[in-house]
């Protein structure tokens, strides 16, 4: 067995030369490894508890802190640190499990938002961490001591089995750390895919050059290229990285994007300039003799920017040029979905790079070759671009909250035009649709039963049925719109409190209407109701107040996650519209009050005494023979 540890996770480090030097894992060793945070369950599972249709090992990104930190199935399981990605599976490698659990659940919760800032994630019962942090893909920075070695690097392929987390060494005397915190390079360890299907652990060292790794059958060869999640930035024994826990947005999409162009010029003379968003400004000129291009990011306060590359108007998948003048330097950066890596040293070609604080103002320049291998080609004529920063006061690199959006710019002429929020006008449909159905129809439906003494003959009922229908009607239409859109942005359904609201009110509603149309008739005048009727009408109120309070919960949370898409939390527009819709909504629930006390309890007797002869007399005019009592 121990010759099986050996062989398994021992690396030989080395340079070109014939030279070799060895840096066994062994018990006791202290090690240091950042990444994403998975609890064996979902890896034994294979596919995330929270979202069955995503591979634990190839998504943790979507991995909710909802179910990381708050069901009891998946903390019983225990905690590791996963490894790097595999650019041929696409799996991450198992990593170190982590012996304490306590340690994992103290900085996880401290740093999750316990608000549903994403619409395709749980919302964290247990975390109370700032508003704008994430609420899935957890990632840390973990310090431990080496207390087994395991039984093997056995690599998982998202399905259970033999080949997991038992093959993982583990780790004690834990310390959790913000993914941005630096493991020293003297204890940094990283796990990365190898051949046959395999998981190795590799060293890093200060003085190591390039590496050999031992397979499992002892032979050496030649390792994959390291996937580093992280860079030093110095050799202190914990320093900054410029790796992110931020959330992820489905779309780097906002409507503060102000992009002016000060005038068409050629960008290749002169630099042109173009301000992104208020008090921030980017210059940009073409160099035809070398194919780069020069950038000058200017921000009127101190914080970290980043200027990004890309295909789609998305963040995930593409190139960015982030700078703190922490740092001084300026670096690339692939995004993805939930997290950035910093590219690796080869593809670090940025020249004449600075960021640097002149008159309070935050500076960052750049010179780039215009087509790299494996990056966004770059082209004289108009470009998916992103932007972003840290906001005043804000220098270490991370979640930029509404401090982003995409634009469109001409590089050969300087015209530059923001790009409007792809999808805005359909969900403003479905919430003006929402709001009409619960906010407006379905109280109104409520109030012309509540108050159908002051309507004389069937006219009420007509009422009633009229706002029912067209609330129903509506409701049909919001919630064909969400469907249809969650699809168009590659979104999980049902995933959010909200979707499953919206789903559980949508089928409430329909089965509300099919039990109206088959509903027991009254008795004649005089007789007593029978005992399915009586139980027809508690259940139709029942319901129907249920219905209505979920309603207004329903609005009050879609205002928030529209303003969280959009227009930003905590903004002028959402406190509008928030304060407006609960005065609404509070002058529809007083006459609810007022209506059901008067009409229901004061006048109660006088309702009993005629309430047949009026509800007969009324469902005989609308409906014929058919008789009916509105509830």
């Amino acid at each position: 067995m121990k010759a099986l540890h050996h062989a398994l996770l021992t690396l030989l480090l080395s340079s070109s030369s014939p030279t070799l030097s060895t840096a066994d894992l062994m018990i006791g060793d202290q090690v240091c490894m950042t990444g994403f945070i998975m609890d064996t369950f979902c890896i034994n599972r294979g596919t995330l508890l929270d979202n069955r249709d995503v591979t634990t090992l190839q998504n943790p990104e979507l991995h909710s802190y909802h179910c990381l930190l708050d069901l009891g199935v998946c903390i019983n399981s225990g905690y590791q640190v996963l490894g790097s990605k595999d650019p041929m599976s696409g799996l991450y490698c198992p990593g170190l499990r982590i012996d304490d659990t306590d340690a994992v659940l103290m900085a996880g919760r401290a740093h999750g938002t316990p608000l549903e800032t994403d619409p395709n994630f749980f919302q964290c019962d247990t975390c109370t961490g700032p508003d704008k942090n994430p609420t899935a893909g957890y990632r840390a920075t973990i310090i431990g001591t080496v207390k087994e070695l395991g039984e093997g690097m056995g690599r998982t392929t998202g399905m259970p089995g033999t080949r997991s987390v038992l093959g993982t060494p583990i780790l004690t005397n834990i310390q959790v750390l913000d993914s941005m915190v630096k493991c020293d390079e003297s204890i940094m360890v990283t796990v990365e895919a190898y051949e046959n299907d395999m998981c190795l652990i590799r060293s890093v060292s200060d003085d190591a050059g390039d590496t050999n790794t031992m397979g499992n059958d002892g032979s050496s060869s030649s390792p994959p290229p390291m996937m580093e999640d992280t860079t030093t930035t110095t050799t202190a024994t914990t320093t900054t990285t410029t790796t992110t826990t931020s959330s992820p947005p489905a779309e780097v999409t906002t409507t503060q994007a102000t992009a002016v162009v000060e005038n068409d010029q050629d960008c290749s003379i002169d630099f042109c300039e173009t301000t992104l968003t208020d008090g921030y400004t980017l210059k940009y000129k073409i160099n035809e003799a070398d194919a780069t291009i020069t950038m000058e990011a200017t921000y009127d306060g101190e914080a970290w920017l980043g200027i990004a590359f890309s295909e789609d108007e998305r963040m995930g998948g593409s190139d960015g040029i982030l700078g703190t003048p922490d740092d001084g330097t300026p670096q690339k950066y692939t995004l993805n979905q939930g997290f950035i890596e910093i590219m690796p040293p080869e593809e670090q070609t940025l020249t004449d790079a600075s960021v640097e604080i002149v008159d309070g103002k935050t500076v960052m320049k750049f010179t780039k070759p215009l087509v790299e291998p494996n990056q966004i080609p770059i082209t004289a004529g108009e470009i998916n671009m992103l932007w972003a920063n840290g906001g005043d006061g804000v220098t270490n690199i991370g979640y930029h909250g509404q401090n982003r959006a995409p634009v469109k710019i001409n590089l050969a002429s300087g015209a530059a035009e923001a790009v409007s929020a792809p999808n805005m006008g359909a969900w403003l449909a479905h919430g003006i649709c929402a709001f009409i159905a619960w906010g407006l129809l379905a109280p109104t439906a409520v109030n012309s039963a509540i108050y159908r003494s002051l309507f004389k003959g069937p006219l009420w009922f007509k009422l009633h049925q009229f706002f029912n229908a067209s609330a129903y009607a509506l409701t049909v239409v919001a919630f064909a719109i969400a469907l249809a859109f969650v699809s168009k942005e590659g979104n999980p359904h049902w995933f959010s409190s909200h979707a499953k609201m919206g789903l559980s009110m949508f089928i409430i509603a329909s089965v509300q209407v099919l039990w109206g149309a088959v509903r027991p008739h009254l008795p004649d005048s005089g007789d007593e109701k029978s005992t399915i009727r009586k139980v027809w009408e508690i259940k139709h109120r029942l319901t129907g107040t249920v219905l209505l309070a979920c309603g207004f919960w329903q609005m009050s949370a879609g205002i928030k996650l529209f303003a969280i898409k959009y227009s930003g939390v905590g903004s002028v527009q959402e406190q509008g519209v928030t304060i407006a819709y609960w005065i609404w909504i509070a002058v529809e629930v007083a006459l609810l009050l007022v209506g059901g006390v008067h009409f229901k309890l004061l006048k109660k007797p006088i309702e009993e005494d005629d309430g047949n002869d009026a509800t007969n007399a009324a469902a005989d005019t609308v409906e014929g023979k058919q008789k009916e009592d509105a509830v």
